[in-house]
């Protein structure tokens, strides 16, 4: 009689963990690559000493500005106005695009308005937002919500008209509530929208402001930037530029990592 002895189980690899590959020593090696060609540019005379600083000398500047402390008043200033007009602009844009959307009649109204309005280039407003609400915080904030507000408002318009209506007719008919439908139904489908909106955003948000600056300030990124032009001080004009890339960068990446963290709960 042949006896039948149970087979150990065979071993399962364990999934390998795909880790991601490191980009900054390729992004640092295009940063020295791009401040190389500029030092020899500049050196080389292909590069006016009129328009272009060394690139020591525009570092050298940053270094000071920062460190002394002078540059504190300018960012505040710059960034509080962004900051306000970006929140004004996010929610007053959300909420009228939920307003046209599910009120169809202010929608089917009101949207060749704003089609028409949006094709106006909402820089050239900014000297008459300066005569309205003055040279300080205010015309800065109201021209940065003004640029946010019509980014948000066509994004959010988009996404939530892009929800199934199949979904929409099918959660209607089981009886949903509107709050139930707005948590199990809008907001999962919106993740995506709402991310992007908040990352375009950033950048209409401070263009507003460093426009908004350069028709009238006394203070700020964008003042900085208009002063060095008129006192042809290239480094200081460079190394304002440079500071305001900094700070969108680094709001950037921190909505990169709130739009990761709303991407998983979506999947989840």
């Amino acid at each position: 009689m042949v006896t039948r002895t149970d087979e150990p189980p065979t071993p399962t690899a364990e999934p390998e963990v795909k880790r991601a590959p490191r980009n900054w020593p390729w992004q640092l090696l295009v940063f020295a690559a791009f401040v190389g060609v500029w030092h020899l540019g500049v050196h080389a005379g292909l590069l006016s000493r009129r328009s272009f600083a060394e690139p020591a000398q525009v570092f050298t500047w940053m270094w000071d500005w920062h460190s002394s402390g002078a540059s504190l008043p300018h960012l505040g200033f710059t960034l509080s106005a962004a900051g306000m007009g970006y929140l004004a602009g996010i929610v007053l844009g959300a909420s009228v695009a939920a307003l046209f959307v599910f009120v169809p009649f202010l929608g089917r109204v009101f949207n060749p308005f704003m089609a028409l309005v949006n094709g106006i280039p909402k820089i050239v407003l900014a000297p008459l937002l300066v005569l309205v609400f003055g040279l300080g915080l205010e015309s800065k904030v109201a021209t940065a919500a003004l640029l946010v507000f019509f980014a948000s408002f066509f994004n959010f318009s988009g996404g939530l008209r892009s929800v199934n209506r199949v979904l929409i007719d099918n959660t209607k008919s089981m009886g949903a509530s509107r709050s139930q439908m707005a948590t199990s139904l809008y907001l999962p489908a919106m993740v995506a929208w709402t991310i992007s909106t908040l990352r375009v955003g950033i950048a209409f948000a401070l263009l507003g402001v460093v426009v908004g600056e350069f028709v009238g300030a006394s203070e700020g990124i964008g003042w900085n930037i208009k002063l060095a032009g008129e006192l042809n001080q290239p480094e200081r004009l460079l190394g304002a530029l440079i500071t305001l890339g900094l700070v969108a960068a680094v709001v950037d990446r921190v909505l990169v990592v709130v739009e990761r963290r709303f991407s998983q709960w979506k999947l989840a």
